[in-house]
């Protein structure tokens, strides 16, 4: 039953409902888990009066960086939704991270994120087939995502988190399919079947970014596993065939998204610059400037709101000190890809890739991710936690 119980974990991370449902900025699945674990957690505490080291630094480590943004946030009167999210994230990364630490239970939990980005790409088939409205009223649409949404007159569903974001959780499915294939419990057909669910998911909502992640993430597997010239020539063949499917077939998010140099080239200097303005903004303004705080001047540099980075937004809604620490473990566990290529380790890559594009950070489900990567630290030997009766 155990086993189950961290497969739904698994599932809840990308199929992250929101409840009561139909209510904007509704508490998800989530949050109720991590709010769960953390009170079980301080029981323990209070009992034993005892964590692993690791694991006890790591999580003093959030809460120190969390509760500045808190602190700050009290007292410039900002919204304390976000930060109490990311400690809120902070029970489930612990439940995450014992789920991952044994061998029994941690293909359950994989399974679990493949099943939840399938889910995923189920809310958006329901919508093309036309009931949003059901969608939000079972808790798997927010209301107050924009519906909205068109490319080139063609409508593009939101899903579960808005058109950009759904496709980025879409993509989780990828480091949890080659971390089942790496470990001997299921075949290349699961990571096949994964990069199916990232193309369609990146057709219907007419996205780019998510699938040229996951294009390059599957490329770096493949160079790690190829042995010998043969199979790096093998890799590349691979690529010039999806090259070649793209110029047939299309390329990420349709021929809509992509006409024309110059489109593209704007495109482009757009997104540049509203990171570079959001990063001057963000040392001008070292503790943040809330959620939204930052648009008003953001507007007044560059044209545009959005940031088009996750990482920068980070910095401009809690702090330098949230985005750093983020960093630092994001970017070196990534590093670790060469000597450990567990789920943590390609999530973190993942990541990466997709925190270049979109202010996804507002996502809870990225919030969740962070922790779990930050609280599982540089070693694919988490440090578990057990909680007794």
């Amino acid at each position: 039953m155990r086993r189950y119980g961290y497969g739904i974990v698994g599932f809840l991370l990308v199929f992250n409902l929101q409840f009561p449902p139909g209510l904007p900025q509704a508490i998800r699945a989530i949050d109720y888990i991590g709010a769960g674990v953390l009170l079980a957690l301080s029981l323990y505490l209070v009992r034993h009066r005892s964590l692993p080291r690791r694991l006890f630094l790591r999580a003093s480590l959030v809460v120190g960086v969390v509760g500045i943004w808190i602190a700050v946030s009290i007292v410039d009167g900002r919204s304390l939704v976000e930060p109490v999210r990311w400690l809120l994230a902070l029970g489930y990364a612990f439940l995450a991270i014992k789920g991952l630490s044994y061998k029994e239970t941690r293909p359950y939990f994989l399974k679990g994120v493949l099943s939840g980005a399938a889910g995923n790409l189920g809310v958006l088939i329901l919508q093309v087939l036309g009931f949003v409205g059901l969608t939000v009223q079972l808790g798997i649409a927010a209301p107050d995502t924009d519906f909205l949404n068109a490319v080139g007159g063609a409508w593009r569903p939101p899903g579960m988190y808005g058109t950009n974001g759904t496709s980025a959780v879409a993509v989780l499915c990828v480091p949890a399919a080659l971390a089942l294939y790496e470990n001997n419990i299921s075949t290349i057909w699961s990571v096949v079947a994964a990069f199916g669910v990232v193309i369609a998911t990146s057709a219907i909502t007419l996205t780019r970014s998510s699938l040229l992640v996951a294009v390059v993430v599957l490329a770096v597997w493949g160079l790690l596993k190829a042995k010998g010239v043969k199979q790096i020539g093998g890799t590349f063949l691979t690529a010039a065939l999806v090259i070649s499917g793209v110029a047939v077939f299309g390329p990420p998010g349709g021929w809509d998204r992509w006409e024309g140099a110059s489109l593209q080239s704007e495109n482009a200097q757009i997104r540049i610059r509203t990171t570079v303005a959001s990063a001057e903004l963000a040392v001008q303004y070292p503790t943040g400037l809330g959620r939204s705080g930052y648009q008003d001047l953001l507007t007044n540099r560059t044209g545009y709101s959005a940031t088009h980075n996750a990482l920068t937004y980070l910095a401009l809604s809690g702090g330098i000190p949230v985005a750093l620490t983020l960093i630092y473990y994001l970017v070196g566990r990534a590093a670790t890809i060469f000597r450990q290529r567990d789920f943590v380790s390609w999530l973190a890559l993942t990541l990466l890739g997709l925190f270049m594009w979109e202010e996804i950070l507002r996502n809870p489900t990225f919030i969740a991710a962070s922790v779990l990567i930050v609280l599982a630290g540089l070693s694919n030997r988490y440090p578990s936690f057990s909680i007794r009766p």
